[in-house]
């Protein structure tokens, strides 16, 4: 399933038809993503909340509301993002870096609290975020 901001999921009718689970690559992309959420959420609440009127969206300019709109990236990519991270740090993914599948589990993160931190800082550096009106 391809996404707006251009990253994909492979969780989709297909995914669920044939079975595969995703790979680990995309594992350590998940916990990245997961480990970031939270601060990019509070980012946009903070960015709402000095401008109540609402906030133009950077493709459209249609003035857009918390409730009517995303934060997403711009330049670079997500999928850069994780790949920088991955080069900077010289890191070989392994799965003990991610949680392992669970019942009742929907979001992968990451075994070592360390490791989500170290990805916000850096993610922190090279992010550049928009807000974008939903579709």
């Amino acid at each position: 399933m391809l996404r707006v901001d251009g990253t994909s999921t492979d969780f989709g009718y297909s995914a669920c038809v044939t079975g595969r689970s995703p790979s680990l690559r995309h594992e350590f992309y998940e916990a990245c993503r997961r480990s970031v959420v939270a601060k990019l959420m509070n980012q946009k609440q903070e960015l709402f909340n000095l401008s109540p009127a609402g906030i133009p969206c950077v493709r459209t300019g249609a003035i857009t509301n918390i409730h009517s709109s995303e934060y997403r990236h711009t330049e670079p990519r997500f999928r850069d993002i994780v790949e920088g991270f991955i080069k900077v740090n010289n890191l070989i993914i392994s799965s003990s870096m991610v949680t392992v599948s669970q019942h009742m589990q929907y979001q992968t993160v990451f075994t070592d609290p360390a490791m989500a931190v170290e990805f916000i800082n850096y993610h922190a550096t090279v992010a550049r975020l928009g807000i974008f009106k939903n579709m």
